[in-house]
């Protein structure tokens, strides 16, 4: 039996008995103060006139005033002392009503005698003889075992309950419904537990943006909106050509971030009209002109038109002019720069610009044609290694001076052919991803791992905005994979 069933209610204490026995008592009591009093008052006239009727009524009035008030709270202290005794002990702490015939001392009931009686008043509609006697409650536990601040009786307990012990109210209180639901809830467990928060994996910040080796305190400033129409923030692509995979990704700086300057980054993806070879370029403006980053996108868009218009005249890759293609790229940014009311200061950039066969003959590796200016790099990871094939490296007093940019000096780009086997890869980045790989065996390891193959756009995007200390450039990168299997 669980919850409400099976639960007595303790009656609450007196019954006709006792208040009869009480009556009688009490009119006899006044019976006895009334002769009294007519006899004080008699005798007060007969002695000494006027002057002892007063004194008589004065005296007898305190005197029955006394005794009826005396009277009067000797059933309540009994009671009082009565419950006392059931609550605190189990044993009732009346006195005997001595030992005749139809008193009996009160003793500490038992549990069987004590239901039946109950259950015998509520069945007939009388109150027993006697007040129930019933053992001291004790301390209901809730969760973990603390106290809850109610009263349990032992024989309210169900032992096939699988909520534990019934609760009930305290001894002597009346029914009520709504104490009684609230009673027979369980205890109020508290808040239900949030989620869990969600683990941050190693190495990572709640940005995002992994932490290649040494977080930067300038990465996480605010990202301000430039105050002219500029690039987007950050930008992304995934592509495949052939037997090639491409990601791609460019994303603004901490420094021009939080300075509400534009991305100068910029980076194209194309291909000849016969889907043989993929074209890739990325550019750097220079930050000390006004509008590099329009230099930027204009220089990568020349360069990718320049190498495709080549390829589809019949040139073969290794055949292409590296000086017609910079120049190309040279031409369109004078031409945007003069539209604009600007000059050629206004649009410098640095760039690189690759064309990688999509397809290659089993067993043999593609011939790749690089050309860059200034710090604009490409790299070929193969075996877990990196190597830079193309572009300046820093040195110097000051590593971030360019002695070469477009479009002052097309003519000073440089160009090579190199290898990329099955199983390779080949990144085009600008300086803010390849001054990392530059910075030694840590930062080469994490980019290794983490692009041995192609990830998903949305890591790859994540990876080439990482967060390192002192690196607050923007960053670019367009990375190619050799998807093609390696035979031996």
């Amino acid at each position: 039996m669980s919850g409400r069933q099976g639960q007595h209610r303790a009656l609450p204490s007196g019954g006709p008995v006792r208040r009869a026995r009480r009556t009688g008592r009490r009119g006899r009591l006044a019976l006895t103060l009334a002769v009294f009093f007519t006899a004080l008052l008699s005798g007060g006239i007969l002695m000494f006139g006027a002057r002892g009727f007063a004194g008589s009524v004065v005296a007898g009035g305190a005197l029955v005033t006394a005794a009826w008030h005396r009277l009067a709270r000797r059933p309540d202290a009994e009671t009082r002392e009565g419950h006392a005794g059931d609550v605190g002990t189990g044993v009732a702490a009346r006195p005997d009503r001595g030992t005749g015939s139809g008193s009996r001392p009160y003793e500490q009931g038992r549990p069987a005698d004590r239901t039946q009686e109950v259950d015998g008043a509520a069945g007939t509609g009388r109150a027993p003889d006697r007040d129930p006697v019933l053992p001291a409650p004790r301390p209901a536990l809730g969760p973990g075992g603390s106290p809850t601040g109610r009263s349990v009786h032992p024989e309210s307990e169900d032992p096939g309950s699988a909520s534990g012990p019934a609760v009930r109210p305290e001894v002597g209180l009346p029914p009520h419904p709504d104490l009684d639901a609230d009673l027979d809830a369980d205890p109020d467990p508290g808040p239900e537990p949030g989620p869990e928060p969600e683990s941050v994996p190693p190495g990572t910040e709640p940005s995002g943006f992994p932490v290649l080796a040494q977080p930067s305190r300038a990465f996480h400033a605010p990202w301000l909106l430039p105050e002219r129409p500029a690039p987007h923030g950050l930008v992304a692509d995934r592509a495949e050509l052939g037997g090639l995979v491409l990601r791609a990704a460019s994303v603004i700086g901490p420094g021009h971030r939080a300075r509400a300057l534009p991305r100068q980054d910029a980076y194209r993806i194309g291909r000849d009209r016969s889907g043989d070879h993929l074209i890739v370029a990325v550019a750097d403006g220079m930050s000390d002109s006004r509008h590099s980053d329009i230099g930027a996108q204009v220089a990568v868009s020349a360069l990718v038109g320049a190498v495709r218009e080549a390829l589809d005249s019949g040139t073969g890759p290794e055949s292409l002019d590296r000086a017609q293609v910079f120049l190309a790229a040279a031409k369109q940014m004078y031409a945007a720069a003069e539209a604009r009311g600007w000059t050629a200061d206004d649009v410098r950039a640095v760039a690189a610009v690759a064309v990688i066969p999509a397809h290659a003959e089993p067993g043999t590796a593609r011939r790749v044609w690089l050309g860059a200016i200034a710090d604009a790099t490409a790299w070929r990871l193969e075996k877990g290694a990196w190597e830079r094939l193309i572009g300046d490296g820093k040195s110097g007093y000051d590593p971030s001076s360019v002695s070469s940019f477009l479009p002052h000096t097309p003519d000073l780009a440089a160009y090579r052919t190199v290898e990329l086997r099955a199983g390779s890869a080949l990144a085009v980045t600008t300086d803010g991803v390849g001054d990392a790989l530059e910075s030694g065996p840590t930062a080469r390891d994490w980019f290794a791992g983490r692009w041995a193959g192609p990830p998903e756009v949305g890591r790859f995007l994540m990876d080439v905005g990482f967060e390192q200390a002192q690196m607050q450039d923007d960053r670019t990168a367009v990375v190619v994979w050799c998807a093609d299997e390696e035979t031996e």
